[in-house]
């Protein structure tokens, strides 16, 4: 049975349209490389055609992505053939031999500088800036300083690049799609996880210690990571869909909302249904059992099923109309929808009739008993917490089902017609998926770069305190020179009467030049910081180059010249080129994968070189059995680079001998290779460890330390916001809603680091374990205050806000300072202090004086305050788990960095005071 499940398993891949398509290239290509009619127009680099492919040709899953690299990469191409050409031309004018040579080095330098400046910046011009040094290093090394050969290697160049890009193009054209639905797969793959964490959790609340919960809290832990990690992927596959060409109904930008909606839905799960929590079970023989859990079960219940019923439509509405050639789905159609949306209502409606009359007996009850909803069970803030999180939800979803409509109706009237994206800035700032199949890791700082670029003036900039207080005293001398009574002559003549340099003084600082300065200013220092990291890595990239080139342009006679050319030290420079990445992790990673394909290549080359002895029909077939187990590894394992250069190995090995007419040995052939390009990638690691080194740790610890502090801006927001009169005003929540944004892709970017950590080789261990427990962390603090953010619109502002301002105000400053503390820490490596204030002590204080005013309001209305009460518990249940994750926040820090201590003593010696004791302290 298992050899049968793996025979199919076996044949669907060779069956695979990608499999067919790579295949079929390389079997084309290496014909046209060994035909001699064809060959001739590539002279003795014809053999490079079939390196060109695989580098920058090879054949995508969908022809939209293979049409995009033939156009960028054949402009890189030919951007490489002029530049060297012009290059040659001037190196054959002087006649001083040691300046013909010195021009083409120059120019090889400037072209290294300037793709790798490209590469870093411009991600989706990795490969056609690669392709253009790829040909730089070969037509300026191979006769430096020449009268004559530049247009004939021209020639010869151009027919590689034609015949790499053509021969995958075409036959991408045979064998696969126009486009594949990642985006409609992807959106869809998050909406299953959703359902199943929904459906996992829906009765959860509701069992007692006696039950079994229906899953562990690790199994509920794994589900949510794993929802989490599919919801901000879905950023990074919107981006690429926006700008990819497909034949479709329906546009990329109407499943846009769905995207934002599908992370609303995984933020409010998590802020909401953290449960099972085994320390807040009770008995079955408790009171709260008969009240609490029977009024919120059933509605609980209903509400629960029917935004499963909405999550599996709008799964199934998105599949049907993003693809064309689907799979048939059952019959869809606008009443579907609506049918689905009105019980998604009834549902609402009930439950909050039924939280209603809740509230109703929790008020007669608390007013017979007289008991403080501080008293109340655990459970009872968390079931609180449970339900506003399931009504959060259904808005979600409710706005879920309105989008699945509006693209069911455009599926349904528009035709099919043909997507493109516009050309744009952001669009070369986001990575090609060609790209982020072979080098993730090393582009997790990328993938956002469009958004930052779009945004690099930031319209809320605010000068600092000194450039103000500037302005101000620019202002006072301007109003002291336009004051009319200090001088009666006109403005014109006042301007004569100065000196020139005093009228460009007082242009110079006129409120619309100072306006435009400042601007320019927050420009200057936005792209300083953007591009800092990119001229670097140009510098890298020139440098290694320049230095591993030397040999190539000493005089013909010399040593170090002839044994360049020998060695074929061209593959040196190109396998520098190829494994330096933008830190040093990933170049590490990328280095011993090529490391291991190169050893891997040249054993398999020196074998079917001994093999095929120069037959060209020998060598067609090696070639072509060679690329069935590497496109495995390419397609279907996380280690591409090693497969690629692999392939890469075979053609200097096997074609080399063929084309030129050259005898080498077989072995020593294969060796050499083999050498040149390891010592490239040895090169490339040890540039990228000594000069400006790029520690993903140091990056990791900077980036928690910005996030920290975004953190603390943004729960310094929400409180500016609930002390606010009127609530949050439009601007406001627009900025809290970006910020959020921003902070959850800087901690995917996090994650992202970690991995690439542990590519690194340091001396220091790196404590892995605990920055994947930061992260979690720093991820649950994010939920929590969006959660908190949600609930604080609905909560009694009377009772929970004006009546308690000093207490919340007391909070606000202990949660502030101890996450400025903890940025503090990450940013300067330093020991935690040993003592912060007391936010759990502010939350206790708080808690008690809500309570208190409730309970006066109460008395005052003589009736049930509503569902304000719901939402008055959830919020003091969130702040709880806000103070608890703070808690382990600081002890992430204190085991991470130490703890700079002054007191060694016991602390029950030290005196506990209240708040208002602290507070008359000096």
């Amino acid at each position: 049975m298992a050899l049968g499940i793996s025979y199919t398993v076996l044949w669907s891949y060779l069956q695979s349209r990608h499999f067919l398509a790579r295949v079929v290239s390389t079997f084309l290509c290496s014909i046209l490389v060994v035909i001699r009619p064809f060959s001739k127009y590539g002279g003795n680099f014809a053999f490079l055609a079939l390196t060109i492919k695989e580098l920058d040709f090879a054949p995508q899953d969908n022809l939209a992505h293979q049409l995009e690299a033939l156009i960028l990469n054949m402009f890189g191409g030919l951007i490489g053939i002029g530049i060297s050409l012009l290059g040659n031309f001037l190196a054959s004018l002087p006649d001083n031999t040691a300046l013909a040579r010195t021009i083409p080095a120059i120019f090889l330098t400037l072209m290294c500088f300037s793709m790798g400046w490209l590469k870093s910046a411009l991600p989706r011009l990795t490969l056609p800036s690669r392709l253009a040094c790829f040909i730089s290093v070969w037509m300026l090394i191979e006769d430096p300083g020449a009268k004559s050969g530049s247009l004939l290697f021209a020639r010869y160049f151009v027919w590689l690049v034609l015949t790499a890009a053509l021969t995958s193009f075409c036959t991408c054209l045979v064998f696969v799609r126009w486009s594949t639905a990642r985006l409609a797969q992807d959106i869809a793959s998050a909406l299953s996880s959703l359902h199943q964490c929904l459906e996992a959790n829906l009765q959860s609340p509701f069992q007692s210690d006696s039950q079994s919960p229906s899953q562990s809290p690790s199994t509920a832990n794994v589900t949510l990571t794993g929802l989490r990690a599919k919801a901000v992927a879905l950023n990074s596959s919107y981006q690429q869909a926006s700008f990819e060409l497909r034949v479709g109904r329906i546009g990329v930008k109407s499943m846009k909302p769905l995207v934002s909606i599908v992370e609303h839905l995984r933020r409010e799960m998590s802020w909401g249904m953290t449960f099972p929590h085994p320390e807040v079970h009770c008995s079955p023989s408790d009171a709260f059992e008969k009240i609490f859990m029977g009024s919120f079960h059933q509605p609980a219940t209903d509400l629960g099923h029917a935004i499963l019923d909405s999550i599996s439509l709008i799964r199934s509405v998105v599949l049907k109309c993003y693809d064309v050639s689907s799979t048939p789905f059952e019959k869809l159609d606008a009443s579907t929808i609506s049918r689905t949306r009105n019980q998604l209502i009834d549902s609402v409606h009930r439950a909050r009739n039924e939280l209603e009359k809740f509230c109703d007996d929790l008020d007669k009850e608390q007013r017979m008993s007289e008991e403080e909803s501080s008293n109340l069970p655990p459970r009872a803030f968390n079931l609180c917490l449970y339900m506003i999180s399931l009504l959060q939800m259904a808005e979600e979803v409710e706005r879920a089902l309105n989008v699945g409509n509006a693209i069911l109706y455009s599926y349904q009237t528009t035709p099919v017609r043909l997507w493109h994206p516009h050309l744009s800035l952001a669009w070369f700032g986001v990575a090609p998926s060609t790209l982020l199949l072979e080098e993730n890791e090393s582009l997790s700082e990328k993938i956002f770069v469009s958004q930052d670029l779009a945004n690099i003036v930031d319209p809320s900039y605010r000068p600092s305190e000194e450039v103000l207080q500037a302005i101000s005293d620019r202002k006072l001398q301007r109003n002291a020179l336009d004051d009319p009574s200090a001088d009666s002559k006109s403005f014109v003549r006042r301007l004569y009467n100065l000196r020139l340099n005093k009228i460009i003084r007082f242009l110079w600082n006129k409120p619309i030049t100072l306006h435009l300065r400042l601007k320019l200013h927050q420009l200057v220092v936005a792209f300083r910081k953007a591009s800092r990291a990119d001229l670097k890595h140009a510098f890298k990239n020139a440098l290694g180059v320049s230095v591993l080139a030397i040999p190539a342009f000493l005089p013909a006679s010399s040593a170090g010249r002839q044994w360049f050319m020998y060695y074929r030290g061209q593959w040196m420079l190109i396998s520098y080129i190829w494994v330096l990445q933008t830190n040093t992790g990933a170049t590490l990673r990328i280095g011993y994968l090529r490391m291991a394909g190169t050893v891997l290549g040249a054993l398999y080359g020196y074998i079917a070189s001994l093999i095929s002895q120069n037959n060209p029909y020998a060598l067609v077939a090696l070639v072509t059995l060679a690329e069935i187990p590497i496109s495995a590894i390419i397609i279907h394992t996380s280690s591409p680079s090693f497969g690629v250069v692999a392939i890469v190995t075979l053609p200097p090995i096997l074609f080399s001998d063929y084309i030129t007419g050259k005898n080498f040995p077989t072995g020593e052939l294969a060796t050499i290779r083999g050498i040149m390009i390891c010592a490239g990638i040895a090169g490339a690691v040890i540039m990228n460890g000594f000069v400006f080194p790029r520690h993903a740790r140091v990056i990791f610890l900077d980036g928690i330390s910005q996030i920290l502090d975004s953190l603390t801006k943004l729960y310094m927001s929400l409180s500016r916001d609930l002390l606010r009169p009127f609530g949050a005003y439009g601007h406001s929540k627009r900025k809290t809603l970006k910020l959020e944004l921003r902070i959850r892709n800087a901690l995917q970017r996090m994650s992202n680091l970690i991995t690439t950590m542990g590519d690194e080789l340091s001396l220091v261990p790196i404590p892995m374990k605990k920055y994947r427990h930061l992260v979690r962390t720093l991820q649950k603090l994010l939920d929590l205050f969006t959660g908190l953010r949600k609930i604080r619109e609905n909560i009694p502002r009377r009772e929970t806000v004006i009546e308690v301002v000093e207490e919340r105000r007391e909070l606000i400053s202990c949660i502030c300072v101890s996450l400025f503390a903890c940025e503090q820490v990450f940013g300067a490596r330093h020991p935690l202090p040993q003592f912060l204030p007391s936010y759990r002590l502010a939350l206790e204080h708080l808690k008690r004086s809500i309570d208190l005013h409730i309970r006066n309001t109460r008395e005052k209305i003589h009736g049930p305050l509503g569902l304000s009460l719901i939402y008055a518990l959830a919020e003091t249940n969130i702040m709880t788990d806000i103070v608890d994750t703070i808690d382990e926040l600081l002890e992430l820090s204190r085991e991470l960095f130490g703890t700079a201590a002054w007191f060694d003593g016991p602390l029950d010696l030290i005196p506990t005071m209240s708040l208002h004791e602290q507070a008359g302290m000096p």
